[in-house]
């Protein structure tokens, strides 16, 4: 936060901590939050807030001074702010500009007075007036190639006397010049080249691989550069190609944009002889020019220098390492791109799965350091480049690619099915998930050695249809839910769940557990998207709100918002079934919060036969039969949903009239009769021997054990119990103040009122859903007020007014309880 003040009479912004006192820009305890800053500045405490540039973040802002004249930008830092295309904002003061980026400043210098412009990228605190340039990106874009440009334009060692953009003497680049090429050669040759399809594609006006046009723009200007370095050619060249816009002939931006693509030049297009005089072969694919592979896969630049007087080409040392690309991902979900960065080690080849961003971000390539890459300080600007030419130079192999399995844009990914999609996994848990998909054994070696062992055993046989399910939920409509098996200590839970992961892999990989974050379970359940969310045994959680959040987050289907600098944060997703075990039930631990048990099929009790030889062969059959018949559902699935799905309703419709009238129960039917309604599915088509009549039966069973599903009648039930254990708290029985009062007994007539405040206080958010069931199955009594049915009355009670809701006593009876008590003197003995 800040405050304008006189200092030295001259007006200050001088940053404040939110007690009033001052803060400084390199002691991060005198910082806040951006929620607290925002509080105070609205609250009229301080005149604006700002942000503190650190190391430790990604960020750097370019200030631009006094270039807003009578309102209009001025030509030059248009230009700047075009080619930049990331957040911009107007100052403080309204004359001057601040435009954000990702990246860092390349040198030391900061300030260059005479061209009104400063750059910071840490120790700085910089003002946020939140008022956007129009025109520019809403969020803070990774520009650090175009930093590098610009902190060189303004901040090198001649920079101080350089304007950006002014027209370039080709002599100044003659050491890189190419050959004379008429402009329909410049466009054959870049056609043919191992990137032409890259070049034609930018050429026919396709921009999509990029974040904007402009970024497309110097794209196609450094494929013509490496041609023609004649600025008036290139000018031609792209003005006859699709990309060509009215933007272009704004002179500003069309120096801008040619000059950089020429000046960041380092090799140029050459004829030779043979086509691989100029060029190095290794493993079939091409090292460009300047660069060599030398001794050891060591990496080197090939540079002129003057040795004895003589110009003598000096191979320099680049990497110990030189790296490949070796493929182009493009995500089939998003609009991303992703490459395979290969490099070799003593022990073998390594394959990374990058952003395309990390080959040409500073900061993030150089996080491949600790995959064992040799990249560092000193060389990363090198391998940048180095990685750029390598794209001109090689046409690297395209695949279309996911982030994660399960159901994307209408099919489902299996990783063993995948139809040439290739499933990148850069996360550690992911792979170990992907891994776990294998198959040994057959379908029918399956149903013989682990399904018939089970079949007589429902919770079981539940549990794994649920495992099968989890990947049509989003074919017949029905959201993300948990099916839970809950009991004591060593009553084959955990066998239960080794035995569901067989559907599809090895349960060693496959099976979760509850010692992790929400975090963690979210991205879990994003990345297996359709596939179940197989996790074991609640006790391991760190405390109760991972579990208390982990269920309503999950049945939701979305990860938590979460917002940064540059806007929103992608939001995970998923529709599929988590499978839980535990000793209690996952309902004890959200017995208040809203709506949990219609989220979680709770069964209970020991779900498989005493039968340790079965149990023993079980486990041995577990080790080597999987995977197969997941992969036989999901080919029998496709190819007949169309047919069965209308059956679902029916089985639908079934269960919702069991639930008859119990709300909660009504809504966990859908998510019953789609697991019954695949038992269905794999009798018929896969020949299981499913019990199809003790899955019915099991509803009715969970129905009675679990009393959370009737949720209407389980809060009944806390709050008689609550009363009965603090009569004092009950007028009528006792003589209470109004500020404790909970309920009214009347004694004659043997009915209990109970208070509005004690059951908002009781019930919370959820007061209305209860009073209003309470009031439709009359576990309250109705009466009528101003021509609509209330729960609650008014009468007297001795000699005092009072509002309250009665209780339907023989619903109350029915529960066991008795408030009734002998009167004496007025109350109770």
């Amino acid at each position: 936060m800040w405050k304008l003040e006189e200092v030295k009479s001259k007006q200050t912004k001088v940053p404040y901590q939110i007690n009033g006192k001052k803060a400084n820009a390199t002691n991060l305890k005198t910082w806040t939050s951006y929620d607290k800053a925002l509080n105070n500045f609205e609250l009229g405490k301080t005149n604006g807030i700002g942000f503190v540039l650190t190391d430790n973040d990604p960020f750097t802002c370019i200030d631009l001074d006094n270039c807003i004249q009578d309102g209009v930008i001025t030509s030059e830092v248009k230009a700047l702010v075009d080619t930049i295309d990331s957040y911009t904002e107007y100052s403080q003061s309204g004359n001057g500009l601040h435009i954000w980026v990702k990246g860092k400043k390349p040198g030391t210098r900061s300030k260059n007075s005479k061209k009104g412009i400063e750059i910071y990228d840490n120790k700085r605190f910089i003002i946020m007036t939140g008022n956007h340039v129009e025109g520019t990106p809403l969020e803070i874009i990774d520009r650090q190639d175009i930093l590098d440009y610009i902190y060189d334009s303004y901040f090198g060692t001649t920079s101080e006397n350089v304007k950006p953009g002014p027209k370039m003497d080709s002599s100044d680049n003659s050491k890189l010049s190419s050959p004379k090429l008429s402009d329909q050669d410049v466009i054959n040759i870049a056609s043919k080249a191992k990137n032409g399809d890259h070049f034609k594609a930018l050429y026919s006006g396709e921009y999509s691989a990029y974040g904007s046009q402009s970024e497309a723009d110097i794209a196609l200007c450094n494929i013509i550069a490496f041609y023609t370095q004649d600025m008036e050619q290139i000018d031609r060249i792209f003005s006859s190609s699709g990309l060509y816009r009215e933007k272009w002939d704004r002179e500003d931006y069309k120096t801008w944009t040619i000059q950089k693509a020429v000046n960041s030049l380092t090799t140029t297009y050459q004829k030779t002889s043979s086509s691989n005089d100029s060029q190095l072969q290794t493993k079939g694919i091409t090292i460009p020019k300047p660069y060599s592979v030398g001794k050891n896969g060591m990496l080197y630049e090939i540079k002129t220098k003057k040795v004895d007087g003589m110009d003598m080409e000096v191979p320099v040392f680049v990497s110990r390492k030189t790296p490949f690309l070796t493929k182009e991902f493009h995500n089939v979900e998003y609009n991303q791109l992703f490459y395979e960065i290969e490099w070799e080690e003593p022990y073998g080849t390594v394959r990374e799965v990058v952003p395309a961003s990390t080959i040409s971000s500073r900061r993030e390539l150089l996080e491949l350091s600790n995959k064992g890459f040799s990249v560092n300080d000193n060389n990363v600007k090198h391998l940048i480049q180095y990685l750029d030419t390598y794209q001109a130079y090689n046409s690297v192999e395209k695949f279309h690619a996911v982030e994660r399995i399960g159901k994307i844009k209408g099919k489902v990914i299996h990783p063993l099915m995948n139809d040439n999609v290739e499933i990148i996994s850069i996360d550690h848990g992911e792979k170990q998930l992907l891994e776990a998909f294998q198959v040994k054994g057959t379908s029918e070696e399956w149903k013989r050695e682990v399904f018939e062992r089970i079949k007589d055993s429902p919770k079981a046989v539940f549990m794994l249809l649920a495992s099968f399910a989890s990947v049509i939920i989003s074919d017949l409509k029905v959201p993300p839910f948990i099916v839970e098996l809950y009991s004591g200590t060593s009553q084959g839970k955990t066998t239960v769940l080794r035995i569901i992961c067989t559907v599809w892999g090895n349960s060693r990989d496959f099976l979760n557990y509850w010692h992790s974050t929400n975090v963690g379970i979210e991205r879990k359940s994003a990345f297996l998207n359709s596939f179940p969310f197989i996790i074991d045994d609640t006790k391991n959680a760190a405390d109760e709100k991972i579990l208390k959040s982990a269920i309503y987050q999950f049945s939701t289907g979305r990860s938590k918002g979460r917002g940064s600098l540059k806007g929103s944060q992608r939001e995970y997703t998923w529709q599929n079934i988590m499978l839980s075990t535990g000793e209690v039930s996952l309902n004890e631990y959200v017995r208040n919060h809203g709506g949990a048990a219609a989220r979680i099929i709770p069964l209970s009790g020991q779900p498989l036969k005493r039968d340790f030889d079965n149990v023993d062969k079980l486990e041995r059959a577990i080790e080597e039969y999987h995977g197969a018949i997941g992969i036989d559902f999901l080919n029998v699935w496709n190819q007949c949903k169309d047919d069965f799905i209308p059956e679902y309703h029916k089985f639908k419709s079934y269960y919702v009239k069991k639930a008859k009238d119990n709300d909660v129960l009504a809504r966990i039917a859908n998510y019953y009769a789609s697991i019954h309604f695949t038992g269905s599915v794999l009798k018929e088509k896969l020949g299981l021997d499913i019990d199809l009549k003790a899955i019915s039966t099991l509803f009715d069973e969970m129905a009675e054990e679990n009393k959370n599903t009737d949720k209407a009648m389980q809060f009944l039930e806390d709050i008689l119990m609550d009363l009965d254990s603090d009569r004092n708290a009950i007028r009528g029985l006792r003589l209470v103040h109004n500020n404790r009062m909970k309920a009214i007994y009347v004694n004659d007539t043997k009915q209990l009122y109970l208070m509005p405040q004690y059951l908002k206080e009781f019930l919370k958010t959820e007061t209305s859903q209860i009073r209003g069931e309470w009031l439709r199955r009359g576990i309250t009594v109705a009466s009528m007020r101003n021509g609509k049915e209330t729960d609650g009355v008014q009468f007297k009670h001795k000699g005092e007014k009072f509002r309250a809701i009665p209780l339907n006593m023989e619903v109350v009876n029915e529960l066991g309880f008795d408030f009734h008590e002998e009167i004496s003197q007025g109350y109770p003995k």
